[in-house]
């Protein structure tokens, strides 16, 4: 999430602005995670069909001290991001 959304969710969990425009932001935030996630995804893609790896891309929703444990107990490589809301 972008600061600049970070910064607009916490206006509306806040209640500062109506439900449809909190509808609105959530579905933003939701398209603007999903492109990010393409474009983070073409690297290591373009890597594997290079290299002729098999590979596995998983995006997963949850809470990261939950959802990452559970999902890299099982690969070779997990690679994580850092979460720029939290690192401002």
């Amino acid at each position: 999430m972008e600061p600049s959304q970070f910064e607009e969710q916490v206006t509306a969990e806040l209640g500062l602005v109506t439900a449809e425009e909190s509808d609105h932001l959530q579905r933003r935030i939701e398209a603007a995670i999903k492109n990010k996630g393409k474009g983070l995804r073409s690297t290591p893609d373009t890597l594997r069909h290079e290299a002729g790896l098999l590979t596995e891309w998983r995006s997963v929703d949850g809470p990261p001290s939950a959802v990452v444990p559970q999902h890299a107990r099982y690969a070779d490589l997990c690679i994580v991001g850092r979460d720029a809301a939290v690192n401002r």
